[in-house]
Formats: C-alpha cells, structure tokens, sequence
C-alpha cells in the first residue's frame, strides 16, 4: 500500500518584523525633550521605549496519517507581543482527500487542543505548544493526498479610550471626560447633548474630533440616551459585556460600519441606530423581547439582521427605508409587526410571517417594491391601511379565513397582483383597496360585503366583469372608475351592461352611490 499523506498549506507568514526604537533620554534638541531646572533638588526625566509586536509561529509543513486514519500535529507560538495581544492559530474543521487512482473524495476531520495563545504565553522563553489531531476514518486503500489551512492573526485587546482611523489612541477614557451613563434627552426638544460637556457629541466634536473608533470601558451598564447622536466621524464601538440596556437615539446618525452587541443587553430604546447610513449588518442578542420605534429606520446600508427568538414584537418604522434589506427571517416568538414596520424596504424579497403574527400594522410593508408574494396568518383579522400599498412586484397572496377587514388602500397600486381571494368574513372594502391592480383579471366580492368604499377598485384595467353582493347598502365615489375593461356588472341575478340601468337597479334598492362609481368603464352610458 502506498503512503496516505496530507500536506498543510500556510496561508499567513508567521514572522512579523521587529523594529526597534531607541530609548530617549534627555537631548538638546528642539522636540521638547530637555527641560531646564532653576532650583535645587530633584527632578524627574521620563524615558520612552517602542517596539512591534514579533512573533513565530510553528506548524506542520505534511502529515502521514497511520495505520488507524489519524494522525496527531503540533503548534508551537513564541515571540515577544504586547500584553494586550493574543495569536491565534486556527485550522480549517475538515478538509477532502482525493485518490489518485479515481476513488470518491473523502472528508477528514481537524481539531486542535488550543487555537488562542495570550501574551503571557507567547513571551515565555520557549513559547507555548499545542497539540492538533487529523481523523478520516472513511479512508481506503489507494494513494490519498488532501491539504487545510491554517488562519494565523492577532487579537488585540484595545484599551477603553477613544482611538483614531490608524488605531493609535486619541485619549483614555478617563481623559475623555465622556459621562456614558446618562441620558442627554429632555421633553423641550433642546438636544441637551450638543451642549453639554460630558456627552459623547460634545466630547468629540469639540475635543477629539479625529477620533473615529470608541472602546467603552467595562463595568458600565447603561449607554445613555442620544449620547453619540450625530457623531458621523464613529465608524467603530465596542460595547462590553456589562451592559445590559441603551438608551434611545444613543447612537443615532453616527457613521458605524458594524457593531457587536453583547448577549448581556437586553433592552433597546426607540431609534437607537436611526439614520446609521454605513451600518451592513447587526445581530440582536438573546434577551432582547422588544425591537422599539424606528431602530433601524433609514439604516439604507443594512443588507443582513438577525433576530432572535426573545423578540416578540416589531415596532413602528423600525426597518423604515432600509432600503439595501433583501431578506429578513421574524422569528416564530413574533406576535405583531408595527405600522409602516419595513416601509420603503424596496429590494425586500423574501420574507415570512409567522403564524404566532396575530397583528400588522397600518403600512407595515409600503413600498416593498421587490416584494413578489406573501402569506398572512390564520390568526390575522384586519389588512391595515395602506399595508401592501405599492407592493408592485407582488403577484400573488393568500389573505386568510379570518380577516374581516380591508383598510384604505391596503393593496394600492399592486400592478402585478394576477389573483387574490377576500375571505367571506370581509363585510367592508374600504377606499383604494384594489386601487391600481390593473393585472388583476377578476375578483369575487363576497356576500357578506355591504360597503365598498370610493376608488376602490380604480384602475384595474384586467376586470371584465363583476358581481355586486345582494347585501350592499353603500358604493363610495370611483369604485370602477378606470377600469376600462369592465363590461358587465352582475346585481342580484341580473347582468347588466348599461351603467343607467344598472344605477337604477341599486337606486331602487336604496343603495347609496355617490359620483362616478363606474365612470371609465366599458359599460355603456
């Protein structure tokens, strides 16, 4: 049998280059390093030293497997890196094998007993070791080869303070000044935090306005409301795991990128990332039941979110004009989507509701151009107004046995809706509902339907023909206005093609029309 061999492959070099400076002392040089003394006694002299971080990593360059398909590796660290740093050497979870004479590939597996090695270990005379295993139990005979990497970097552990776009510090937190604890929010509309001193904004618009990055120090447990409001500079916060709650607006309209929110934070106030233009993505932490007032609102850059399942409710405009999101998976735990919720979310696609959803608000998904078909819930008894108003892309819905209500324009201006069915519990279609649907080809009104309001099936050039319930007792203003294909109208038993005698007939029964109920039709006059 031919020797099982697999070959490692180095994906970052290891040495990283020591660059010595050498220590000041005092010289008679124009930079401010000498001083003069006009007294007696003591005096103090301050000595400075810098040097990079430097470091060698060892790792196996190939590996023989034996007899029993494993084989065990060694990782070695050793150098001389700053206290707050750590190396990391981490190898790829599995790896193929192939077969040089056609066999199916194999996965092996790879573990490794230790991936982090802190500063205290790496500064050791001889390093720190640790030792990996491969294991491809599945192997047989034949000449088998295969390769994994290993991802080798620095973890650098940055000091509460605040930092500029080279990472070098701007300030210690201490010398910051900055009073994260407390709210700068008032009922006077003020904006207390542009001008008072201890605020995050003033703090860094004033005096440190090269910072861009934040490292809120450990132990706080509160980041107050409207705290960095506008601090458009920011692209980077480090939020430590103490915190359990953040105010609302505290990071409104600052420029950060991404921001990792610990697990121990389990309440948001209203808007708290509104307006966060370069914002990509964000996971919300378990524990959090409640996602408040317009959150996410005009986050026009957030293309990924995760919710866990704390959150038990969605509130008003919280995703409002975030307008890059293409998918978003609500969470089974969720009961109610707020009004206007993801309004103006144009690239949303793809989307489910729940069944635990028992409530969506007015607007919820306005807008949602992108939008090409969605189920409602069992449990969901009203379409709110102007819910899926200009949802143009939207073809097809399923709208469930328990509504009983369609507000004002809930499906206004859906151009590509082709079938939609209104549950019999429905006794009242309210103004613009059907509005625009100008690809719908037909539409059953139910029975049980006695008010159809004004506009509200406008435009829907697709309708051909339609029968009006026996029970109706009102038909608002330009409810078949446009629709310029329809051609008969059906009322208790009887077709009709002529709009005079079919606005006899209603008169008669004492139904309530008002203007140019059918104006735009193909009914004759």
């Amino acid at each position: 049998m031919k020797r099982k061999a697999v070959s490692c492959l180095l994906v970052l070099a290891a040495i990283m280059t020591m660059t010595p400076t050498i220590p000041t002392m005092a010289a008679e040089n124009p930079d401010n390093t000498t001083q003069e003394a006009t007294t007696t006694g003591t005096q103090g002299a301050t000595i400075t030293y810098q040097q990079d971080s430097a470091f060698t990593v060892t790792i196996p360059k190939t590996i023989t497997l034996g007899q029993n398909k494993s084989a065990t590796y060694g990782v070695k660290v050793k150098g001389d890196i700053s206290g707050n740093e750590t190396v990391t050497v981490t190898p790829d979870a599995t790896m193929q094998l192939t077969d040089s004479n056609g066999k199916a590939a194999v996965t092996g597996t790879i573990t490794q007993d230790v991936t982090e090695f802190a500063a205290t270990e790496v500064n050791l005379p001889d390093g720190n070791s640790t030792t990996g295993n491969i294991e491809a139990n599945e192997l047989t005979s034949g000449d088998w080869s295969g390769n994994f990497e290993f991802a080798i970097g620095v973890n650098k552990e940055l000091i509460a303070g605040l930092y500029d776009a080279d990472g070098k510090m701007v300030c210690t937190w201490e010398e910051s000044g900055i009073d994260i604890e407390q709210d700068y929010t008032d009922s006077s509309g003020n904006n207390p935090y542009t001008t008072t001193t201890s605020s995050a904004y003033y703090v860094i618009t004033n005096n440190f306005p090269t910072a861009t990055s934040v490292v809120i120090p450990d132990g706080i447990t509160h980041i107050g409301s409207e705290n960095f409001d506008g601090c458009k500079n920011i692209s980077s916060i480090a939020i430590p795991d103490s915190v359990t709650s953040i105010g609302k607006y505290a990071f409104q309209e600052t420029g950060i990128t991404n921001v990792d929110i610990p697990d121990s934070v389990t309440s948001f106030g209203d808007g708290v990332f509104c307006n966060c233009s370069n914002l990509t993505n964000i996971s919300i932490p378990e524990g959090v039941t409640s996602i408040g007032f317009g959150v996410f609102k005009d986050c026009t850059g957030l293309t990924l979110i995760t919710i866990p399942d704390s959150v038990t409710s969605i509130g008003i405009s919280t995703f409002n004009n975030c307008n890059s999101l293409t998918s978003i998976t609500i969470p089974d735990s969720v009961t109610s989507i707020g009004n206007a919720a993801f309004f103006g979310c144009e690239k949303l696609a793809n989307i489910t509701i729940p069944d635990s959803v028992t409530s969506i608000g007015h607007q919820a998904f306005n807008g949602c151009k992108g939008l090409t078909s969605i189920t409602i819930p069992d449990v969901v008894t009203s379409i709110g107004r102007g819910t899926f108003w200009g949802c143009s892309s939207l073809n097809s819905i399923t709208i469930p046995d328990s509504v009983t209500s369609i507000n004002s324009n809930a499906f206004n201006g859906c151009k590509g809706l082709t079938s939609i069915t209104i549950p019999n519990g429905v006794t009242n279609i309210e103004g613009a509902a059907f509005k625009g649907c100008s690809a719908l080809p037909s539409i059953t009104i139910p029975d049980g339907v006695t008010s159809i309001g004004y506009s509200a099936f406008e435009g829907c050039k697709g309708l051909i023909s339609i029968t009006i319930p026996n029970g109706v007792t009102n038909i608002g203003y330009y409810a078949f206005n446009s629709c310029s294909n329809l051609a008969s109208v059906t009322y208790k038993g009887q077709t009709y093609t002529s709009i005079s005698a079919l606005t006899t007939a209603l008169k008669n029964d004492k139904v309530k029309m008002e203007w140019d109920v059918f104006k735009g039709t193909a009914l004759t006059n």
